[in-house]
């Protein structure tokens, strides 16, 4: 089962590639293969096999010789990590995103896995675009909800005022900085996680979201490659925080009551 499930994310992972690049772009991801950059010779099917191809060629295009941006076979390695370590964890995931408990196991476990690959293509586009697209957070938002209402109905209003609050919370900040702290993008993100999340999760992602992203602009500002007005996306550390609720969360909840 592992096997099947990082073959599927490696596959998936080609896919974010090309999706990721073309959507933010206006390109149409139905539009014909892939092709080079540079030489614009469409890449054949056995040129792009995940991961495998990128080494046969030695990162390099068959036709012209250039160089292949690896941000491609790092994806598809995201993409295969990122599932393998949702699959192998997924009881500890259940664990912490407590609704989940009331899911039927196989539809559970897809959901799982449809997060992974929701939270990598939001994290790649809004790191590289600094923009989050409504398809990417109201279709999973949307699934959520309905799961929520079939299987755990009695869960179904606490969660929806867990999504609005961190939605509003973040949108206070958006309009206290004219946009310059927060985009709404963020906002929206935030409707979606916080719905998952719930009330507790949604605090102990929000809080882990706003270290790490301190952290790293930290980081930035003394190596120079960012400035203090200098815009960081943080889509990606709300994701960040999000994957350590899914981990954490029942056992901070334990440590606060014990404390």
């Amino acid at each position: 089962m592992l096997f099947f499930i990082i073959l599927l994310a490696l596959i998936l992972g080609s896919f974010i590639g090309a999706y990721t690049y073309r959507v933010p772009r206006k390109i149409s991801v139905a539009k014909g293969r892939s092709m080079c950059p540079f030489c614009k010779a469409q890449i054949s099917w056995y040129d792009n096999i995940p991961v495998i191809s990128y080494l046969l060629l030695k990162g390099r295009c068959r036709n012209c010789k250039k160089p292949i941006s690896v941000r491609y076979p790092a994806i598809e390695l995201a993409s295969a990590v990122l599932f393998s370590v949702f699959y192998l964890q997924y009881p500890l995931i259940e664990k912490n995103i407590v609704w989940l408990s009331d899911v039927p196991y196989s539809l559970s476990l897809v959901f799982v896995l449809f997060l992974a690959f929701v939270l990598l293509v939001i994290f790649i586009i809004d790191w590289e675009q600094q923009i989050i697209l409504d398809s990417s957070v109201f279709w999973p938002l949307l699934v959520s909800f309905v799961l929520l209402l079939l299987f755990s109905e009695n869960h179904v209003y606490l969660h929806l005022f867990a999504g609005l609050g961190s939605a509003l919370f973040l949108l206070l900040i958006n309009l206290i900085t004219r946009g310059r702290g927060m985009g709404l993008g963020d906002v929206k993100l935030a409707l979606f996680l916080g719905t998952v999340a719930g009330i507790w999760g949604s605090l102990v992602y929000m809080f882990w979201a706003f270290i790490t992203g301190a952290a790293v602009g930290i980081v930035l500002l003394l190596f120079k490659k960012k400035k203090m007005k200098s815009q960081i996306a943080f889509g990606p550390f709300l994701i960040i925080g999000f994957i350590i609720f899914m981990f954490t969360s029942s056992f901070l909840s334990r440590f606060f009551v014990t404390f």
